[in-house]
């Protein structure tokens, strides 16, 4: 079938509700911490929408929320793509971004009779445990489990011919600091411009998910990215010679064997 989207007139909201990157770790820190089950898997459902459709995303979203009610979840304050159900210390908690899903509980039969549930209306695969999940790379190292990207940094370095740079130590020199004088007072040169999005973009998705520390760095250098210039192009690409130095570092997540941890972030 070929949805030509481009002709759709009616397409109402076109928005897609997901759960948010930190909602994300906040489950899979919930998890970790109290050795709690932690799985992906897919859940299909093409027979009202089809993809590519403006409004489709919704419209799914609607309808696994619908069904995720009947069986008695609710959905978190704060996220409305993240779903709870708890009796007595039984608990699971499904989070989704379009049709990923990410699952954690600690009861097999709570989890087993939702997803019996949910198979009697979509198509739902379990996985497995956490392993490759929104570009991210999860494994269990010595009783830890560790996120990397360094699959996806690999490709960035490549898209800007970076594979074999000079790594840094550092993500900014030490009193590193633009003087917005002496940039151009107008929009930079398309290209710069482009450029600079691009990496500083790049940066920012290992920012959100594993690499939180050239935080301040991307966010000073997202400030001169409309009058980027050779200058602020090559303090973008020094981030990625710090990352390049670094590429198999990420986030290690640790079980904590007083249990107990966090559940109040789950409300």
């Amino acid at each position: 079938i070929v949805a030509q989207g481009f002709q759709e007139t009616d397409k109402g909201d076109t928005f897609a509700p997901i759960a948010h990157p930190i909602t994300i770790q906040t489950l899979i820190v919930l998890a970790v911490a109290n050795g709690w089950y932690l799985r992906q898997g897919k859940v299909l459902e093409l027979r009202k929408a089809v993809y590519c459709l403006g409004a489709s995303g919704r419209l799914w979203w609607q309808t696994f929320t619908e069904k995720n009610r009947e069986f008695g979840m609710t959905s978190m304050t704060a996220n409305n793509c993240v779903f709870k159900i708890q009796s007595g210390k039984s608990i699971l908690i499904v989070a989704i971004i379009i049709d990923d899903e990410l699952m954690i509980w600690n009861d097999e039969s709570l989890h087993q009779k939702w997803f019996d549930f949910m198979c009697g209306h979509f198509e739902v695969s379990d996985d497995g445990e956490l392993n490759y999940y929104l570009g991210v790379h999860y494994q269990r190292v010595n009783g830890y489990l560790i996120a990397l990207q360094t699959g996806y940094l690999e490709r960035v370095l490549k898209w800007y011919g970076m594979e074999k740079c000079k790594g840094a130590s550092t993500p900014m020199p030490q009193n590193f600091s633009i003087n917005p004088d002496e940039l151009p007072n107008r929009v930079g040169d398309p290209k710069e411009v482009e450029e600079m999005r691009s990496i500083l973009g790049s940066c920012m998705y290992l920012l959100v998910w594993t690499r939180p520390e050239i935080g301040f760095a991307v966010n000073y250098l997202s400030r001169y990215t409309l009058c980027a210039d050779q200058t602020t192009i090559a303090a973008a690409r020094r981030v990625l010679r710090d990352l390049a130095e670094t590429r198999t570092k990420g986030i290690r997540f640790k079980y904590n064997a007083r249990g107990g941890v966090g559940q109040n972030a789950v409300k």
